[in-house]
């Protein structure tokens, strides 16, 4: 009987590479996409052959799939479509992820970063009936198809929820959104008179000046918002229409990174940007599952430091940069 696996892992490594070697090359030998594979298509042989390989090469790859645990029920199902093989290239190349990050998990188990905990990947695939679908993750239409594309998505067991960790609890009712300052920095109008407060005594937060103007059934403003008279009331001041000249980059390796993620690290951001007069922002989020949405990632830079900030797990402490985004003396670059 032959003899079927190695004896060690180089083994294993070099066998393992020369079948990738063999696997590519023959695979670059094929009829390219587009003339030259349609013209060998209209072989009966050749068209016959490759469907035959590519229904057999499929049910391989979904058994490999089924043996590391990912599930997954895209097979060989007759010919494809162009848009069917490009929604299962997209579900192979999150089921090889998904393996890559069982293997660093096992790799940090091994030289005793972490403890060992179940890996469990579930898989949407193409052949799912409700693909996930929101808003960000929307693809253009393939040609010739009416149905969006949609992103697969993988959910690992062993990944906890950010927001269970939040401090203030998420709201994902149809309720309007409800301001939730109790400071208003640099502000020309106070918070109260910005919720249109009655000449009464009172809460002392915007949300629960709304909030009791509701339980006396008084309207709420659905525009309400607490810089509403800054906003409306700033100018440019004459510097910031004048012509400048371009001041380029510093290059990357010569700019500092910090990664912000604790309440000391964002008080250290604080005090680099009281002496700044102009920082750029950009921000990522997320919308899955939420009708709100969640800010992940606050990206600051200045004209020397770069700044990465947690928003998820700071989420509750941000409000300490108000102090700089309302500041109209500082310019913020979007």
């Amino acid at each position: 009987m032959e003899k079927f696996g190695a004896d060690n892992v180089d083994e294993f490594k070099k066998a393992a590479l020369s079948s990738v070697v063999t696997a590519v090359r023959h695979a670059n030998a094929l009829p390219a996409p587009g003339d030259d594979f349609d013209f060998y298509s209209s072989y009966d042989g050749f068209r016959h052959f490759s469907q035959r390989q590519g229904s057999h090469i499929k049910q391989l790859i979904g058994s490999l799939l089924q043996q590391q645990n990912i599930n997954s029920t895209w097979m060989a199902q007759g010919q494809a479509s162009a848009e069917d093989c490009e929604d299962e290239l997209e579900s192979l190349i999150e089921a090889n992820d998904s393996i890559l990050e069982r293997v660093g998990i096992l790799l940090d188990e091994a030289t005793g970063v972490r403890h060992a905990e179940p890996v469990q990947a579930s898989l949407v695939t193409a052949g799912d009936t409700s693909p996930a679908v929101a808003s960000w993750n929307k693809d253009k239409t393939a040609a010739g198809s009416r149905t969006p594309k949609s992103a697969r998505l993988i959910h690992s067991k062993t990944v906890m929820r950010p927001q269970l960790l939040f401090k203030d609890g998420v709201d994902n009712s149809t309720a309007p959104f409800v301001p939730k300052l109790t400071e208003k920095p640099n502000a020309r109008v106070p918070l109260r008179q910005v919720a249109k407060k009655d000449a009464t005594d009172g809460p002392a937060s915007a949300v629960d000046m709304l909030l009791n103007s509701a339980r006396q059934g008084k309207a709420l403003d659905p525009d309400l918002h607490p810089y509403e008279f800054e906003l409306l009331q700033w100018e440019p001041t004459s510097d910031l229409l004048q012509p400048v000249k371009e001041q380029l980059y510093e290059p990357v390796a010569k700019t500092r990174l910090t990664l912000v993620d604790t309440v000391e690290q964002l008080e250290e951001l604080c005090t680099s940007l009281r002496s700044q007069s102009e920082i750029a922002v950009d921000l990522e989020a997320h919308s899955y599952r939420t009708f709100q949405g969640f800010t992940c990632l606050m990206q600051i830079s200045t004209r020397t430091e770069d700044f990465l900030v947690d928003t998820l797990k700071l989420r509750t402490d941000l409000i300490v940069l108000n102090e700089f985004f309302t500041d109209p003396k500082i310019v913020k670059v979007l």
